[in-house]
């Protein structure tokens, strides 16, 4: 994300979250956060349970955050 910028719907990388329920056909898959860092990272980002889409929600002040890691549930 840029810094004091609300970047919207994120592309993530390496690749778009994605999942695939083993267990049963056309089983719903829900997303969510399981943590992160800084621990704080949920004041700028939240996620849709049913896309699995990232959504930057506040801006970003990069001189005091340079970096975020999120894992997705």
């Amino acid at each position: 994300v840029s810094s004091g910028v609300l970047s919207g719907i994120l592309n993530i990388s390496p690749e778009k979250i994605q999942a695939v329920d083993m267990d049963s056909i056309n089983a719903p898959i829900h997303y969510s956060f399981l943590s992160g860092s800084p621990a704080n990272y949920r004041d700028f980002f939240e996620i849709n349970p049913n896309t699995g889409a990232v959504k930057q929600i506040r801006a970003v002040d990069t001189t005091v955050t340079k970096k975020f890691d999120i894992i997705v549930k």
